[in-house]
C-alpha cells in the first residue's frame, strides 16, 4: 500500500511546470479517466499504466482542466468566466479535449453585448 504523495494503483502523477512562475505542482488522476478525457496522452499511456508525467502548462488553467476532467456533478465544475476562458481552450485543444470542453463553453460562458 502507497501512502501520501505517491501515486496509487492505476493513477498517474502529473507533474506540472508552469514556466512563467518557475513553480511545479502534481496532480494525481486515474489513468482511466485521464485517458478518457484527455486524448493526448493516450499516445503515452495505457490504461494499466502509473507513471509520472511533466507537462509545461500554466498551474492555474491545469488545476482547471483537472477540476473539470474530475468533476462528478454540475456544483463541482470550474467556474468559466471572461479571464480564464481563452488559456483553458487553447490548454484543453492541445490535450485533445476541446470537443468536450467547447460544448461546456457553449452551455456555460455569457457573452456581452
Amino acid at each position: 500500500m502507497k501512502l501520501g504523495l505517491e501515486t496509487k494503483e492505476n493513477e498517474v502523477k502529473l507533474r506540472v511546470y508552469d514556466e512563467g512562475t518557475q513553480t511545479e505542482k502534481e496532480f494525481f488522476c486515474d489513468t482511466k479517466l485521464l485517458l478518457a478525457h484527455m486524448s493526448y496522452f493516450k499516445k503515452y499511456l495505457n490504461e494499466s499504466d502509473d507513471t509520472d508525467i511533466l507537462i509545461h502548462c500554466d498551474i492555474y488553467v491545469f488545476t482547471w482542466l483537472m477540476r473539470y476532467v474530475k468533476s462528478q456533478q454540475r456544483e463541482d465544475l470550474p467556474a468559466l468566466n471572461d479571464e480564464n476562458c481563452l488559456p483553458v481552450l487553447i490548454a484543453s485543444n492541445f490535450l485533445e479535449m476541446a470537443t468536450r470542453l467547447f460544448l461546456f463553453f457553449l452551455l456555460h460562458i455569457k457573452y456581452q453585448s
